[in-house]
């Protein structure tokens, strides 16, 4: 875990994450709305109350490993729990991952969970640039973010905003017969 991290989470990207919620606000697909969401990797629960509100969570829990970063998320009112998601992983209706697969080893394995456990997915990336090194995480092309959710997550949808890619996933519905 990145030395900065631990003690202040994601705080910048807090203070600068106003515009990115509002530039969704009216991109949200009806489908994604009124979901049981799991905000894996919650951090502080800064951004997970800004997901709540986005996308009118009937429930919100978040999932972070770092007891700091659960303490503050708490304060903010909302469920945590803690895990290290390379070890456990949850199950549920929608996921959100908001700043966390660039920060991950193995992102095709996580992915792959994504899909098994989860019916609905949103996830936050930012795309490489100059500033990227300050991150602490590895963020990748556009190009190339885009050929690993294909790879993983057919028929997702992107947005670009900036320097972050949204993308929105749904997937297959069990037929009523």
């Amino acid at each position: 875990m990145k030395f900065g991290y631990r003690f202040f989470g994601n705080s910048i990207a807090n203070f600068l994450s106003k515009p990115y919620f509002d530039f969704l606000k009216d991109k949200v697909s009806h489908d994604f709305l009124g979901r049981e969401i799991y905000d894996l990797g919650c951090g502080d629960g800064f951004a997970t109350t800004r997901i709540k509100e986005l996308f009118k969570a009937k429930t919100i829990v978040g999932y972070e490993i770092n007891d700091d970063l659960i303490k503050r998320a708490r304060k903010r009112g909302i469920e945590v729990k803690k895990m290290d998601l390379g070890e456990d992983f949850p199950t549920g209706e929608m996921v959100t991952v908001w700043g966390v697969l660039h920060h991950l080893g193995n992102k095709d394995v996580f992915l792959n969970k994504v899909t098994r456990y989860f019916q609905y997915a949103v996830f936050c990336e930012p795309v490489k640039n100059l500033w990227s090194f300050l991150d602490g995480g590895e963020p990748l092309p556009e190009e190339e973010w885009k050929n690993l959710f294909r790879r993983h997550l057919t028929n997702c949808q992107f947005l670009r905003f900036k320097d972050s890619l949204f993308i929105f996933w749904r997937g297959h519905q069990p037929k009523i017969y």
